[in-house]
């Protein structure tokens, strides 16, 4: 995707083979929310990157509810897994600062 930071609908469009009028079906469903200015949607990497996943999901034979489900638990699962990390580095220098003090 390179550097850009934000792409249109078409240009999402014709980068994941999804006709438009399905991006936007999915933004009324709720599944994805693009960045506005006026009129124009704006879809940042984090929103392209889940628009890959409703595809997958969708080839996969899942309904939209389930795939709303299924994102839910994905977001739920990665930010466990920060949470998780941030600790472990929290663990690593209070462990620096006791071998120090001892």
């Amino acid at each position: 995707m390179g550097n850009k930071v934000y792409f249109s609908i078409s240009e999402v469009s014709e980068q994941e083979g999804i006709p438009p009028y399905t991006i936007r079906y999915w933004e009324r469903c709720g599944l994805i929310t693009p960045d506005r200015s006026g009129k124009r949607r704006k879809y940042p990497v984090e929103e392209v990157e889940k628009i890959k996943k409703i595809n997958k999901l969708l080839k996969s034979g899942y309904s939209i509810k389930g795939i709303k489900k299924a994102l839910r638990k994905m977001d739920e699962e990665a930010k466990s897994s920060m949470i998780i990390n941030q600790l472990r580095e929290i663990k690593k220098e209070l462990e620096e600062v006791l071998g120090i003090l001892r």
